[in-house]
């Protein structure tokens, strides 16, 4: 009896002792994958791709100026934005002692352009969240000075004032239908936003409609515009160093607005996106809701050629 006893509690040892092996391998493997799915999603938003081993431009260099044709072609600059850390850009403008690139690739992958669902204050969020985002860029200087006049906000008043407007585009027959944004400047890095809001009558004493915002941050960089973007269509087609880094159904956003109807005309931008592997623009609404394609931001920068 005694030894049936004694089996037992060797047996309930054995069991117990296995079951503490099972469980600490358990832990072994799960607190690592736990800590690694945890991390994931942020190192994925932000980690970028290193520099590519690029062809060496004479053009690049200072009191040399790179041709629209070697634009075109496509010009790749390695830059070292901050100590040990280097990307590659593509060459969208250049003088004999600057350049203007743009990153060839989203440094975040699906940014609103305004959090606020209209386009008649500009890319508020996505000019926001590019410039938080490369704040550790510290070979960047900010921009010293920069304007822009929003093109989709002329667009419209172009389409408006000529003789025979489309059935298809309705234009605006009362004072509260505003659309796209009158322009942007940057001083010193510090970003003005021009607004085109309605003006609205019979306002609370000591309030009025605002015509212009700013944003906490400051600018080294900016999204690229659709006029840049379409000085490299030809007869040739598109420059393809634009698709660069995009899958399908990805783009970026420029800082023009668009006013289609099937936007509701003030509540779009342009994006350049990849469609079927094939570069185009598309108006994306500017929040949340877009079903269609995951619009980034890409840093364009100016620095000195050396």
């Amino acid at each position: 009896m005694e030894n049936n006893e004694n089996k037992k509690k060797y047996n309930s040892k054995k069991l117990l002792v296995v079951l503490i092996i099972v469980l600490v391998i358990i832990l072994v493997i799960a607190i690592p994958i736990s800590l690694l799915s945890s991390n994931k999603p942020e190192k994925e938003k932000n980690k970028l791709n290193g520099p590519k081993e690029v062809k060496t431009n004479e053009c690049t260099q200072k009191g040399k100026v790179c041709s629209f044709l070697e634009m075109y072609k496509g010009v790749e600059v390695n830059v070292e934005v901050a100590k040990d850390e280097v990307y590659t850009f593509s060459m969208i403008a250049n003088d004999r002692n600057t350049m203007t690139l743009m990153l060839q690739q989203n440094i975040d992958k699906d940014v609103e352009w305004d959090a606020e669902g209209s386009n008649q204050k500009g890319p508020q969020t996505a000019l926001y969240e590019l410039n938080e985002l490369i704040k550790g860029w510290k070979n960047i200087p900010s921009i010293k000075k920069y304007s822009y006049t929003d093109r989709g906000k002329i667009d419209s008043e172009r389409i408006c004032s000529s003789i025979g407007e489309q059935d298809e585009y309705q234009c605006p027959k009362q004072p509260t239908d505003k659309r796209g944004y009158n322009g942007l400047t940057i001083e010193d890095g510090n970003i003005k936003f021009l607004f085109n809001l309605p003006k609205i009558d019979n306002l609370e004493p000591g309030f009025e409609t605002l015509t212009e915002g700013t944003i906490q941050t400051t600018a080294k960089a900016r999204l690229i515009t659709i006029e840049e973007y379409e000085e490299f269509i030809t007869d040739d087609g598109i420059a393809k160093w634009l698709l660069e880094g995009l899958d399908k159904n990805e783009g970026y956003w420029t800082m023009t607005s668009a006013h289609k109807l099937t936007t509701g005309y003030n509540y779009a931008a342009i994006a350049i996106v990849n469609k079927d592997g094939k570069i185009r623009t598309e108006d994306v609404p500017v929040a949340r809701g877009n079903e269609y394609y995951k619009v980034g931001i890409r840093p364009v920068i100016k620095i000195d050629k050396k």
